[in-house]
């Protein structure tokens, strides 16, 4: 890939066509570092002048189901207080939304649940600056939860996205009733990486060199995001500033080691047989997990919402935070956690009314009724404190009141200009070490070889 930046809409255009399909598994007291200071500082956009009418306005979601219909809410009392009409759009297409950007004709308000790519889209001008916005209207960012910020936040020289919700995606959950049949204690989730892959092999059952039964579903979850394990094991694959990509960080190393051993020990056609044999959706009643096929999986905050949502089924289950190394006990309480960005694009026909929004599901009761339907945090620190105060799923209320407080959440997403092509070479890569045997510190060093210089062009363009 040359390093000369493509024009917006040539970057859209191929981008629609690579995207399509492509879902990489989606603060607390640590977050990326900030950016340095920029040699030049950008020129300032000028404030947008406020709406001179209701009008209308098209707003296009990433969601579907009962999270669509909890949003869809929002924006009727949207429109009956502003009059602003919405067509309300939810669409599940990836590459349609990007296309639209491409073609010059997107909606005035975006939600994606690809928030990596936001990064890119920020860089190539597809999506305006929001910060005239803030200033404009008095929004205190300071109301928001700082992972929501920062996720949203390009290198420290635009806020290109705010926050529909925060979750967290590294939360183990394990079935006690699987536990116990394997002769683990119910109460007792493993601790450390080590313990995880012990209880596996316990609960492991293969019959006539086939899985019957599995202990914990290796990348079936969110442990298939490129930062989530190098959190876990105590890395990172970015430096502090975002400047300088660290795929090869031994702890990312080590996880990549740790996650092929279950391919090797097993089998790769024999796993993949076996994934591919389950209904993985968080609302099926046959989801492995809750019928105690499987033992654990790391994934979101959000199963609580669906769990209790099974009709005629109960499911004995436990949630605990993401393990951590053995020898490195200071990574214990490390949790990853991402958002759901909202974005304006750059060809928007009404991005006052885009704002208007964004400023309202960023009211705390707004954010919290929305988003405890949904099963997230409320990206805004009060509405995660009135979430709190009428949650009636136990693992869900220990989710907001301990986990988003205590824990030391880690941003999933951070925003550089070649974020999404990061995140496709990387995944790339991880697939080659897992299922090809392909050796963990030469596939991360072509990644680090592919992307840097893209990241390097890209830096020198904005003047970091």
């Amino acid at each position: 890939m040359s390093s000369k930046k493509w024009s917006r809409r040539e970057f859209l255009r191929m981008s629609a066509l690579t995207t399509a399909g492509l879902a990489l598994a989606a603060c607390a007291k640590q977050t990326a570092a900030p950016a340095e200071e920029p040699t030049q500082a950008p020129e300032k956009q000028p404030t947008p002048a406020p709406a001179k009418e209701a009008g209308k306005m098209v707003f296009w979601p990433e969601w579907g189901g009962k999270d669509a219909d909890a949003l869809q809410a929002q924006v009727t009392k949207f429109t009956e207080r502003t009059g602003i009409e919405v067509e309300f759009l939810p669409i599940r297409d990836h590459a349609r939304m990007i296309a639209s950007m491409g073609a010059g004709s997107p909606p005035d308000l975006l939600m994606t649940w690809d928030a990596g790519a936001v990064g890119t889209w920020g860089f190539n001008e597809a999506i305006v600056d929001l910060n005239p916005y803030i200033e404009a209207s008095g929004f205190d960012l300071d109301s928001l939860h700082p992972l929501g910020v920062v996720s949203g936040d390009l290198m420290g020289l635009k806020q290109i996205g705010l926050p529909l919700t925060n979750y967290l995606n590294t939360v183990l959950y394990w079935n006690k009733d699987a536990f116990q049949t394997a002769g683990l204690d119910p109460e007792a989730p493993p601790a450390t990486w080590e313990e995880t892959r012990q209880m596996h092999d316990k609960i492991t059952v293969v019959e006539n060199g086939q899985i019957v039964k599995w202990g914990y579903q290796v990348m079936q979850g969110q442990d298939g995001h490129p930062s989530v394990m190098a959190y876990g094991f105590g890395g990172e694959i970015y430096s502090p500033d975002r400047r300088t990509l660290t795929p090869g960080d031994p702890a990312k190393i080590e996880s990549l080691k740790w996650l092929r051993s279950f391919y090797a020990d097993y089998g790769l056609d024999e796993v993949r047989r076996w994934q591919d044999s389950q209904t993985m959706g968080a609302d099926s009643p046959t989801n492995p997990l809750y019928t105690a096929q499987s033992g654990m999986i790391l994934t979101g905050e959000w199963m609580p919402s669906y769990i209790q949502r099974l009709e005629g089924m109960e499911v004995k289950y436990g949630a605990t935070t993401m393990p951590y190394p053995q020898a490195k006990p200071d990574v214990e309480g490390t949790m990853a956690a991402n958002s759901n960005p909202l974005v304006i694009p750059k060809d928007a026909k009404n991005p006052e009314a885009g704002w208007q929004f964004i400023m309202f599901i960023s009211e705390p009761e707004n954010s919290a009724e929305m988003c405890s339907i949904v099963g997230n945090a409320s990206p805004v620190k009060e509405g995660v404190k009135l979430q709190a105060q009428k949650a009636d799923n136990a693992t869900y209320k220990w989710l907001l009141e301990e986990v988003w407080t205590k824990a030391n959440i880690r941003p999933l997403t951070i925003n550089c200009p070649v974020g999404a092509l990061y995140m496709d070479v990387i995944g790339r890569e991880t697939t080659l070490v897992l299922e090809d045997g392909k050796d963990p510190e030469e596939a991360m060093q072509v990644v680090k070889d592919e992307v840097q210089p893209e990241l390097d062009a890209a830096l020198a363009e904005l003047g970091l």
